[in-house]
């Protein structure tokens, strides 16, 4: 029995080493293998910040091409004083003033609070008022005299959001001025202000 012990331990050796290699090398490959997914994970994350800071730069380029684009525009409306405050009561004398230079209707309007606007750039910040008008129409050109002379006023700039026209009941007689629309419009005052530094 002594004899078969170190052949037995001859032709089992080899074999021994052999399965201690096979589990160094599967050891060896699971750990190249999440290194290689460690590495792999590291790198996307790479990218997509890469591509973040491509994006925002991008944006940033955009926007100084728009400022460079408005600033001569922005500075001479600095240099004629409008730019300033916002000033309802000069806007609301001007609407009035156009109603009777016109000889259009009385016009009815509410105004709410100026509140920065959605457009801002580098330096300056727009805020606007939103303006509710409603008023009588002998027919359509009525509406747009006021919009064009509101224009003209120069008393801010204005975004017309919508108007509706609505029919109003009621027989017309060809000797009396009477109205024969009904118009009620929203429109944002504009003010545009450097921002403090």
């Amino acid at each position: 029995m002594k004899r078969f012990k170190p052949l037995i331990l001859k032709v089992w050796r080899p074999y021994l080493i052999l399965g201690f290699m096979q589990l160094v090398s599967m050891i060896l490959c699971s750990s190249a293998w999440q290194f290689y997914r460690h590495q792999t994970d590291a790198l996307h994350k790479l990218r997509l910040q890469l591509s973040e800071v491509k994006i925002q730069q991008q944006t940033w380029l955009n926007q100084q091409a728009l400022l460079n684009q408005y600033l001569p525009r922005y500075q001479t409306l600095m240099q004629s004083n409008n730019i300033s405050q916002p000033q309802p009561q000069l806007w609301l004398r001007q609407l009035k003033h156009i109603q009777q230079s016109q000889h259009l209707f009385p016009v009815q309007y509410a105004m709410s609070k100026s509140q920065p606007y959605k457009v801002s750039f580098e330096g300056v910040q727009a805020f606007a008022s939103n303006m509710h008008l409603e008023m009588a129409l002998l027919h359509e050109e009525d509406l747009l005299t006021l919009l064009q002379a509101l224009k003209a006023s120069h008393a801010g700039g204005f975004i017309l959001r919508s108007c509706k026209l609505n029919t109003l009941s009621g027989t017309l007689e060809l000797q009396q001025l009477n109205p024969s629309l009904h118009a009620k419009c929203m429109l944002d005052w504009i003010n545009i202000l450097p921002l403090n530094d």
